[in-house]
C-alpha cells in the first residue's frame, strides 16, 4: 500500500524496539512507554551496540555511534515522574565541566541544530561527540518522545530548547549579567507606544487564557519585541507564549520564545512576507507527494490546496488546532528535536484522517475535516515517528527548503517587478492630471501570500457563516 514504509532490517534492535512501543494495543502503550524509560536508564554504562536509531540524520551522533537499548526491560515504574527526574538528574549532571553546559544540553545542540554554525555550542562539537553525550541524546530522545511529565516540563523544554544557552549567550554578547536580560528588556516594552504594542494590547485580552496570566502574557511578548524589533509582534505569538506559561515561568518562557524563534524555526517565519512558512508550506506539499502519493494525487486532482489549513498548524505550532494533551505532547517533541517535528505533525494528522479526505471533493469539505482534528494522543505519536516515515530527517527537510526558497523568491521578485510597474504607471497619470485622482490598478498576482492577520481571521472563521453573510 503507499502508506506503508519499508520494513527494519532483520538484527536491528533499535527499530524493533521502536516498531514494539508504536505498534502495540493502545492499552498497553502507557505501560510499555513506562516500561521503555526504566529500560534506557540501565544503558548509561552500556557500551553502543550495532544497530540504527528510530530516526538517524546525517551528521548526527547516532549516525555515528549507534546505539540499542538492552534486550530485556526492567520491571514497570510505580512512580514515572521519579523515574523521569532520575533520568534526567543523571544526564544532567553527567560529563559537566567549567564554563560548559551539561552533557545533555550539548547531546541535544548537536542533534538539533547540527549546521547551526553561529552557536556557541556547534563551534564545541566540531571536536565530534563523545560516546557519552550520544547515549545522552539518545536516551533523551526516546524519553521525551514517550512524554514530559508537567512537572518537569519548564527544566527539558528551557534545555532540549537551547533557552539557557541562549541566555548565557546574548548576556555575554551585551556585557550584562543573565539574570539581568529579561527584567531590563520588560521595562523597555513596557514603555513601547509603536504598532507592536498596540498590536499586543489588543490581542492578550482575547487569547482566551487565565486571567492570571495575561500581564505575564504582556510582558513576555512585549520584551521580545524589544529584543528582535525587526519581527516586534506577530499574531500567533500571544497562543504560544500563552501555553508555555502554562507550565514555565514568564522568564522561562521568554527565552524558550527567543530560542523558537531565532533558531529552531526559519528565518522570516514572523515577518511580514512570511518567506519562511511560505517555503515550508511547499516543503510539506512536497513530503505529502512522498509520503502520501494517493491523497496527494487526489488533492491535485479536485483542486484543494491544503496551505490554508497548514499555515495556521504551523504559524501557532498547532496551538489551538490540536486538544492539549497532544498538543503538549507535539511541543515536547519539537523543543527538542526542532522544525521537523512540525512536519511529521502534519503528515501524522493526514495519514491518519486520509480515509476522510479521499472521500471529499471541495476546499470547503476539507475544511471541516483538518480545522480541529480529532486524532487520539497515542495514535497521533504513534504516526508522528512511524517505520512508514523512515528516512525522514532534519537533513532532507534543509534540502527541500533550499530547494523551494529559490521558488518563493523568484515569485516575489516578479512581485516586486509589478508593483514597480504599477507605481510608475500612477505616477505617470498624476503628473498628466494633476490634482485628479488617478485610478487605482489592481492585480491579485502582488500578494501571493495573505498577510498574518486576515489569514488567521479566514483560517478561525467557520464554513457556516459565509451562508449567512
Amino acid at each position: 500500500m503507499a502508506n506503508e514504509g519499508s520494513r527494519p532490517e532483520a538484527g536491528d534492535p533499535a527499530q524493533e524496539s521502536e516498531q514494539v512501543l508504536l505498534t502495540g494495543p493502545r492499552r498497553q502503550r502507557l505501560r510499555e512507554r513506562l516500561s521503555a524509560l526504566s529500560m534506557w536508564l540501565t544503558v548509561k554504562t552500556e557500551p553502543p551496540k550495532s544497530g540504527g536509531p528510530a530516526d538517524t540524520e546525517v551528521g548526527s551522533p547516532a549516525s555515528m555511534h549507534p546505539e540499542s537499548p538492552p534486550a530485556s526491560p526492567a520491571s514497570h515504574p510505580s512512580d514515572p515522574e521519579a523515574l523521569w527526574q532520575d533520568l534526567w538528574e543523571s544526564i544532567s549532571t553527567s560529563g559537566f565541566r567549567e564554563g560548559e553546559r551539561s552533557a545533555m544540553s550539548s547531546a541535544c545542540e548537536l542533534w538539533r541544530r547540527p549546521t547551526a554554525s553561529k552557536s556557541i555550542w556547534s563551534r564545541l562539537a566540531k571536536s565530534g561527540p563523545s560516546e557519552a553525550q550520544h547515549r545522552d541524546w539518545e536516551r533523551v530522545s526516546k524519553a521525551v518522545r514517550a512524554g514530559v511529565p508537567p512537572a518537569l516540563r519548564c527544566a527539558v523544554w528551557s534545555t532540549c530548547s537551547g533557552a539557557i544557552g541562549k541566555k548565557s549567550q546574548v548576556a555575554a554578547e551585551l556585557g550584562q549579567t543573565p539574570d539581568s536580560l529579561y527584567p531590563s528588556f520588560t521595562a523597555q516594552g513596557l514603555l513601547l507606544q509603536n504598532e507592536a504594542s498596540g498590536v499586543i494590547d489588543v490581542d492578550v485580552p482575547r487569547t482566551g487564557c487565565a486571567e492570571a496570566l495575561l500581564e505575564p502574557l504582556r510582558r513576555v511578548l512585549l520584551a521580545f519585541a524589544v529584543k528582535n524589533p525587526q519581527i516586534g509582534y506577530c499574531q500567533s505569538m500571544n497562543f504560544i507564549v500563552a501555553t508555555l506559561l502554562e507550565f514555565c515561568d514568564e522568564e522561562s518562557t521568554f527565552w524558550i520564545l527567543c530560542s523558537l524563534v531565532e533558531d529552531m524555526l526559519p528565518e522570516n517565519y514572523y515577518t511580514r512576507n512570511m518567506v519562511g512558512v511560505r517555503v515550508d508550506m511547499l516543503v510539506l506539499t512536497s513530503l505529502v507527494k512522498l509520503h502520501l502519493p494517493m491523497l496527494h494525487a487526489h488533492l491535485v486532482e479536485h483542486d484543494i490546496d491544503l496551505s490554508p489549513f497548514t499555515m495556521g498548524w504551523f504559524l501557532c505550532l498547532y496551538v489551538n488546532t490540536l486538544p492539549n494533551p497532544s498538543l503538549h505532547r507535539v511541543l515536547d517533541c519539537l523543543l527538542h528535536e526542532g522544525s521537523k517535528v512540525l512536519f511529521r505533525t502534519a503528515l501524522a494528522i493526514l495519514q491518519l484522517l486520509e480515509s476522510c479526505l479521499l472521500g471529499v471533493h471541495s476546499v470547503a469539505k476539507a475544511y471541516e475535516i483538518l480545522r480541529s482534528p480529532t486524532c487520539p494522543e497515542d495514535d497521533l505519536l504513534c504516526a508522528m515517528h512511524g517505520l512508514w516515515l523512515r528516512g525522514f530527517s532534519t537533513e532532507s527537510v534543509c534540502e527541500l527548503r533550499r530547494q523551494h526558497l529559490k521558488e518563493v523568491l523568484e515569485q516575489d521578485a516578479v512581485v516586486e517587478a509589478r508593483r514597480a510597474e504599477l507605481r510608475a504607471r500612477r505616477e505617470s497619470r498624476e503628473s498628466e492630471c494633476p490634482g485628479s485622482v488617478a485610478a487605482v490598478d489592481s492585480d491579485e498576482s502582488l500578494t501571493p501570500m495573505r498577510n498574518l492577520e486576515s489569514f488567521l481571521k479566514v483560517a478561525d472563521r467557520d464554513p457556516s457563516d459565509a451562508e449567512t453573510e
